[in-house]
C-alpha cells in the first residue's frame, strides 16, 4: 500500500512492485533526492538506488515474481514418489530400507532430478511421512529371558496401585 500526497489530498493507492519502481523512477527525474524518494515510499536510500540504477542501466524488470526457488518436482510426480515408497525397497531399488540416500537415488533415477540429502526429510513431510527407524536389539539377547522379565519381575517392581 503506498501513499501519494498531492497537495493536502492523501490517495491511497494499491500498487505492484513494477508500478512502484516507475514511480520511484519518476520522482528521481523530477528532482526529488533517494533520501526523499525512500521515506516517501517506506524504503532504505539504498533500495532506491538500486531501483535508480536498474532504469539507468534499462536492466528489464522480472515478468512475474521471482521469489523462492521453483518446486522441482510437480505433485504429481510427488503422489507417484509416495506410491513407490509404499513399496518395498529392495523390489523397487534394491536397497534394504528406505532412508536419505536410498530415497535420493530413487528420486535422481526415477525422476531425473537431484535434491541435496539434508532436504528429502522436507520432501518426506510434505507427502507425509516421517523419518523413523526400528529400535535397535541385542543379537545375544535370550528371548526366553527377556519374555521372563516382562511376565514376572516388572509386575513385581512396579508400585502397587494404592
Amino acid at each position: 500500500m503506498v501513499t501519494q500526497k498531492t497537495g493536502n489530498l492523501h490517495l491511497k493507492k494499491s500498487v505492484t512492485k513494477k508500478e512502484r519502481n516507475q514511480l520511484i523512477w519518476d520522482r528521481y527525474q523530477e528532482g526529488y533526492s533517494q533520501e526523499e524518494i525512500g521515506k516517501f515510499y517506506n524504503l532504505s536510500q539504498s533500495a532506491v538506488s538500486l531501483i535508480i540504477v536498474k532504469k539507468e542501466r534499462n536492466i528489464p524488470e522480472p515478468t512475474q515474481e521471482t521469489r523462492g526457488a521453483k518446486a522441482k518436482l510437480s505433485s504429481a510426480q510427488l503422489s507417484e514418489l509416495k506410491r513407490v515408497l509404499l513399496n518395498d525397497p529392495v523390489s523397487t531399488i534394491g536397497f534394504s530400507h528406505w532412508n536419505k540416500k536410498s530415497i535420493q537415488a530413487l528420486i535422481e533415477k526415477k525422476f531425473g532430478v537431484h535434491y541435496h540429502e539434508n532436504y528429502i526429510w522436507k520432501l518426506m513431510k510434505k507427502i507425509g511421512f516421517s523419518s523413523q527407524l526400528p529400535q535397535r536389539k541385542d543379537y545375544r539377547q535370550d528371548q526366553d529371558q527377556v519374555q521372563d522379565f516382562k511376565t514376572n519381575r516388572i509386575p513385581a517392581i512396579k508400585k502397587s496401585d494404592s
